[in-house]
């Protein structure tokens, strides 16, 4: 969960303090759903470590993942070599939804 949280929060801050919409529209997405993802991160990751209503969390690592994943589909489809830091996104996503399943199974 840290790994992830802190992933999605360089991916924010980027937004946010160095936006660069050309590489939103280069990947065939609306400019302004930079901002609307900023926002939407760091409500997710203060929402895994604050919320205990389980749901929540399991809302918010679903909004990561469909976020990671379409940014590996939107990099690999223009080929501009970035897909990396969305390909470990996946991986974060999935590895903290199974540690959190088995700490939750062991309480």
């Amino acid at each position: 969960k840290g790994l992830l949280s802190l992933l999605m929060l360089i991916s924010a801050g980027m937004y946010i303090f160095n936006p660069q919409p050309e590489v939103f529209v280069a990947l065939s997405y609306p400019e302004y759903l930079l901002y609307i993802l900023a926002v939407a991160k760091i409500l997710g990751v203060i929402s895994l470590w604050i919320s205990r209503l389980k749901y929540i969390r399991q809302w918010a690592y679903a909004g990561f993942f469909y976020d990671v994943v379409l940014a590996f589909i939107a990099h690999v489809y223009v080929k501009d070599g970035e897909w990396q830091p969305a390909l470990a996104g996946i991986i974060f996503v999935l590895v903290a939804v199974i540690t959190e399943r088995k700490l939750e199974q062991h309480h």
